[in-house]
């Protein structure tokens, strides 16, 4: 039975009715008994203290749950003061029932590994984990209904990601139980021969708080797996019910179970201590801590770090060496971001990796046997800031720290190599301004630092 947890708290949470959005194609049908309201109750228990407390939320949970009464006492300034009385009261007293939230879709099993003793099967990975559930009361067009509010904090659509996605690998089986199996299935499509029902049962973990775009994020684990025979299970429509072929049962969750966890615990350790994304917003926060004098903590509490970026790279083969695009002289990223214009990130130290980067003459054949099928990542440490001009964009300088190339396999990494600068990232003084024309020059009063550069390692 799925338990939700909130830090040390541990609080049930229903599941039920249908309703579903899908940002990923992670299931190719939802079993009928998730919906948006028994979410959406769970949430504000997971958040009771909050959304008691708030006048606002409060409100937004008559409107959403007491609906019809809202609707008479909104406009009335002495009914509708009695009526959130009444939705913190029934918040400080929510306690929903616990009961399991059920996912079904397909996948396709491999033919049987006679060594291993399975079947190859897959059926999740990290690019099918995600998917939404929003607010039935949205209409197909976006527009809301009276019983949908639009309040700061109030969700209206969940993103449910599944951290435990890999916890299925292969189907275990006896060589003539397997065989058994493929011939059970002769009969049907060549199309469906090989494809199952996925079944999962998952359990919650926590609720994110809302987001400005009314979204709450839930992180759920899959707890349980059955494979039905991919016909219509029972409550789906009409046709023959599904026959359930395999169920996966404790002792197989617990021994997959490490070897996910510690997978799950490395990615978190990365995104807390590995290199950002080469995007906008860690862009302008580094822009900032230069320009603005900003710190170098990003939103979630951790330090802001170096960046990653991936960029095109060319393998000349016959032993020459690899060129990347980016560490050429005078190339540069350029970003157009709102409310600042365009930030052209320009690398300092490219000349330290030469025109052309030697590498080992295996690694080089390696590289250009995959050049369609491999990446070139640069990881950058932010050195130094210009302010933007009417003469010039706004400039944030980068030390070039490594160049990683990776070789893949089905989108994952196989095979990695790294070719590391010369140098340590260090402060970079800006060359020389443009003198200023009449017309770019700066307005009387304008302080010199707002004009030049500052220098964030110097502080």
């Amino acid at each position: 039975m799925p338990m939700l947890v909130r830090g040390r708290k541990v609080v049930s949470g229903l599941i039920t009715g249908a309703a579903m959005l899908m940002s990923q194609q992670a299931f190719a049908e939802i079993a009928p008994n998730i919906s948006f309201e028994a979410l959406a109750k769970t949430y504000v228990q997971n958040h009771r203290e909050e959304m008691a407390g708030s006048t606002a939320l409060a409100t937004a949970y008559a409107n959403r749950f007491l609906c019809q009464e809202y609707q008479k006492s909104s406009s009335n300034e002495f009914a509708l003061p009695k009526l959130v009385a009444r939705a913190q009261e029934e918040i400080k007293a929510l306690s929903v029932a616990s009961a399991p939230l059920n996912a079904r879709t397909y996948a396709n099993f491999g033919s049987y590994d006679m060594a291993a003793g399975k079947f190859p099967f897959k059926p999740m990975d990290d690019k099918n984990n995600v998917f939404e559930l929003t607010d039935d009361a949205i209409g197909n067009v976006g527009q809301l209904s009276p019983c949908a509010p639009r309040v700061t904090g109030w969700p209206r659509k969940f993103r449910i990601v599944i951290d435990n996605f890999d916890i299925v690998d292969g189907i275990p089986m006896a060589q003539e139980k397997a065989q058994a199996l493929v011939e059970s299935r002769a009969k049907l499509y060549v199309q469906d021969q090989r494809k199952l029902g996925v079944n999962y049962t998952l359990a919650f973990r926590d609720f994110s708080p809302v987001d400005d775009n009314y979204v709450s994020t839930v992180k759920a684990s899959i707890v349980g797996v059955t494979l039905d025979d991919g016909t219509v299970p029972p409550g789906w429509g009409k046709g023959k019910p599904a026959a359930i072929v395999y169920t996966y049962d404790d002792a197989y969750l617990a021994g997959r179970k490490a070897e996910v966890d510690k997978r799950i615990a490395d990615e978190e350790h990365e995104r807390i201590t590995g290199p950002i994304a080469f995007s906008k917003p860690n862009i302008i926060q580094w822009y900032n801590v230069f320009i603005n004098n900003a710190p170098r903590t990003m939103a979630d509490g951790t330090a802001l770090r170096p960046m990653v970026v991936q960029t095109e790279f060319a393998s000349h083969g016959n032993g020459e060496g690899v060129s990347v695009s980016a560490l050429k002289p005078n190339s540069a990223f350029n970003n157009y971001i709102d409310g600042v214009g365009t930030v052209s990130t320009s690398i300092v130290n490219g000349e330290e990796f030469g025109r052309v980067i030697n590498i080992s003459p295996e690694v080089n054949a390696k590289l250009a046997k995959n050049i369609f099928n491999a990446r070139a990542r640069i990881i950058m440490t932010p050195v130094g800031g210009r302010l933007k001009t009417n003469q010039a964009p706004g400039q944030l300088y980068v030390h070039a720290d490594k160049v990683i190339f990776d070789i893949l396999d089905g989108g994952k990494v196989k095979e990695q190599f790294e070719v590391a600068a010369k140098s340590e990232p260090a402060p970079y003084t800006p060359p020389a301004e443009p003198a200023p024309t009449a017309s770019s020059a700066p307005a009387a009063g304008t302080s010199a630092s707002m004009r030049g550069s500052v220098d964030y390692f110097s502080r």
